[in-house]
């Protein structure tokens, strides 16, 4: 029937005009270990399992970081053109009280330099960044996917139709 498709997200078989699908957990067996192992030298203050005596690997089990959330929102200028350019990035994270502010028409790779520095963890492994956008599907969206094609930068997102605006 003409309308209807798979959702991307339930994988239901839905209208796909009027369905509103909502963020489903992973399967348990798809998502990302919760542990990784460590030097025991390199636990620092962090909890850890020791591993079964039989291991010959002496590293012990420590918990990974969760990801890191971040809250950003533009200002921009409109010329006389109607062509609007960012000049203000605020950026505020789930594990901080500080908020960073990006200025100028660069503010845009300034924020994701900032956030490369924020993605490794104390173990030096990569840590995943969920960044929310005010209006990602409209305004804000467009910014961050003309640096994209700017820098030939891959988005990571499956589509656009994939994110949801707050």
């Amino acid at each position: 029937m003409c309308g209807w498709g798979e959702c991307n997200i339930c994988e239901k078989k839905v209208k796909l005009d009027k369905h509103q699908c909502y963020i489903q957990r992973i399967p348990e067996e798809e998502d990302d270990p919760k542990t990784k192992r460590v030097p025991r030298d390199q636990v620092g203050t962090r909890p850890f399992t020791e591993p079964d005596p039989g291991d010959t690997d002496t590293r012990v089990y420590v918990e990974r970081d969760p990801p890191l959330q971040g809250y950003c929102d533009y200002d921009a200028i409109t010329d006389t053109e109607g062509n609007q350019t960012p000049i203000l990035l605020c950026l505020e994270d789930d594990e901080s009280e500080h908020t960073y502010f990006f200025y100028g028409p660069n503010c845009t790779a300034d924020m994701f330099e900032h956030l490369e520095s924020l993605a490794v963890d104390e173990d030096g492994d990569d840590r995943n960044i969920i960044v929310i956008f005010d209006n990602l599907k409209g305004y804000d969206g467009m910014f961050i996917l003309n640096l994209n094609l700017n820098l030939n930068m891959v988005l990571s997102a499956k589509s656009w139709d994939d994110i949801t605006p707050t």
